[in-house]
């Protein structure tokens, strides 16, 4: 689990060791938001990112995945 504070930012003098990530979401609104958290996260390195049917169709969820990276 995550610390409940957030560690110091990547360009700090503090060596953050980042934990990786796969993610498989149908980027739907709330897991959109949370794709944005988690990319800018200083202890996370998002590996892949997977898209699967759910509220948001696949087609849908590749073009906000494409639009966000």
């Amino acid at each position: 689990s995550f610390p409940d504070t957030l560690p110091a930012p990547l360009n700090s003098s503090v060596n953050v060791n980042r934990r990786p990530i796969l993610i498989d979401t149908d980027l739907s609104f709330d897991d959109y938001v949370a794709l944005l958290f988690l990319l800018q996260h200083p202890a996370v390195d998002v590996r892949a990112i997977t898209v699967a049917n759910g509220v948001v169709h696949v087609q849908p969820g590749l073009e906000n995945a494409a639009r966000l990276l």
